[in-house]
């Protein structure tokens, strides 16, 4: 298939997609499968043994209590909540089952917490990846590439940009959408293009050895 082949490919893939999640259907599996991608079910032990852990989890300090108390609408939100999810996210024995609860049950209050930490630092990576994994619970492809298209504008450090259009790309691809293309085409830097250029390039090479 040639490069030119390719983008097309994705552009349609992306109006499909971007116009299924529009749509909002009540089987977004059976939609899903109608556009080609395939599911598959992981019921193993340790999905299982995840589920007790997210149930049980509790709040282990102040920070916790106060995102938690917010993820469950007890509190308004606050400018350092974003703040406090990262530092929890940083420490040595992250309290994962808690927060996974939310991402699992696509938390409005926590996308929210992402998109506003996002306005403070739109290339923060972390949360670029968190709102990926929220994505995976709740389709919200739209929100999630207007994040990365300004995390990749907003870069300045070329290296850190290389891996930020790395993830845009890994992030994204899956459900149709050309990273790669949307930043050619974007407000970026000649040298920012470049890379991008180089990245895809590399990405292509990856992808037919695979």
């Amino acid at each position: 298939m040639s490069e030119k082949s390719d983008r097309k490919m994705y552009a349609q893939r992306m109006k499909q997609v971007d116009g299924l999640f529009e749509r909002n259907p009540t089987n977004i599996r059976e939609e899903m499968e109608k556009l080609g991608f395939e599911w598959f079910d992981d019921d193993s032990e340790e999905d299982r043994q995840d589920e007790i852990e997210e149930a049980r989890a509790t709040p282990q300090n102040l920070n916790q209590e106060r995102l938690v108390a917010y993820f469950e609408g007890q509190i308004d939100f606050h400018n350092n909540f974003p703040g406090l999810f990262r530092i929890e996210k940083a420490v040595k024995e992250p309290n994962y089952p808690l927060f996974r609860r939310y991402f699992k049950r696509g938390n409005e209050r926590l996308m929210h917490l992402l998109l506003q930490g996002l306005r403070e630092n739109p290339s923060d990576r972390m949360l670029l990846s968190d709102l990926w994994l929220l994505h995976e619970h709740r389709p919200i492809l739209s929100e999630l590439v207007k994040a990365y298209q300004k995390g990749c504008e907003y870069e300045t450090n070329l290296k850190k940009f290389v891996r930020l259009a790395e993830d845009f790309y890994d992030n994204t691809c899956l459900y149709g959408y050309d990273a790669f293309q949307s930043l050619e085409a974007s407000n970026i830097s000649p040298e920012k293009k470049n890379i991008v250029k180089t990245v895809c390039k590399n990405s292509r090479i990856v992808r037919k050895k695979r």
